[in-house]
């Protein structure tokens, strides 16, 4: 450091006194090791940056996915009905299968206001963690309706949902009439008695942060909201008034 600081003086000291012998090799290494921490702090921030504005980029993207896929399964439930049966006096629930992690409706969601026909929905997760909806074509007979076996639609509607720790709710969790009361889901999904007592569904998204190019990654992000079904007449109590 000493020897800098006297390189660093002689040099201000020739400058000053016109003297124009040029500069010695310990003032080259000098000037080229300011320079080289100049560079260095330069790229430094610009490449903090850079990571900075595609790390956010890339969350912005999970979040308008996420909730692409929030409001896609919010319409299908605020459309969900029960399906009349032929011979049978009692409708079939609206939910045909329901569980932490996919859940199979009756809807009307998008229907033609002339002749309505309901589909068969299921919103469930793949391998990888993606939510997919599924929806199977109904079919009138004598006014009753049935459905196809096989997907008309199959379409990924977020990423990879990271599953819920301890004490965090799933997925799907269903609520009876009264509000913030939640059946609860054994093995296998609710019974056929727990079907058609779901008033509300309750649906909680925890995506994964997304990934930066230095492999930093930002924190998980829990979205979550629960749809109420005004068609099966299902009066919640206990809720919250505007």
């Amino acid at each position: 450091m000493t020897r800098l600081r006297s390189a660093l003086d002689r040099t201000r000291a020739r400058l000053a006194g016109g003297d124009d012998r040029g500069i010695t090799l310990i003032e080259l290494l000098v000037a080229t090791l300011i320079f080289s921490i100049l560079l260095t702090l330069v790229v430094s921030a610009y490449s903090t940056l850079s990571r900075s504005i595609t790390l956010a980029g890339a969350v912005d993207s999970n979040v308008k996915l996420s909730s692409l896929g929030m409001n896609e399964i919010s319409k299908v439930l605020r459309f969900a009905a029960t399906n009349p049966v032929l011979g049978h006096p009692i409708n079939d629930p609206a939910f045909v299968t329901a569980d932490v992690e996919t859940l199979t409706v009756y809807s009307y969601v998008d229907a033609n206001a002339t002749t309505p026909a309901p589909v068969k929905v299921t919103f469930s997760l793949n391998a990888s963690r993606q939510l997919v909806e599924q929806r199977y074509a109904g079919t009138a007979t004598n006014g009753f309706w049935s459905f196809a076996s096989t997907p008309s639609v199959t379409r990924i509607l977020t990423g990879a949902v990271i599953a819920p720790s301890a004490g965090e709710r799933p997925l799907f969790s269903y609520q009876t009439v009264t509000n913030g009361t939640y059946l609860t889901v054994p093995s296998g999904g609710l019974t056929a008695s727990q079907l058609p007592q779901v008033a509300a569904v309750t649906v909680t998204m925890k995506i994964k942060g997304a990934s930066g190019a230095g492999g930093g990654a930002s924190s998980p992000m829990t979205i979550s909201n629960t749809v109420g079904l005004p068609n099966l007449g299902l009066a919640r109590t206990g809720q919250d008034m505007p």
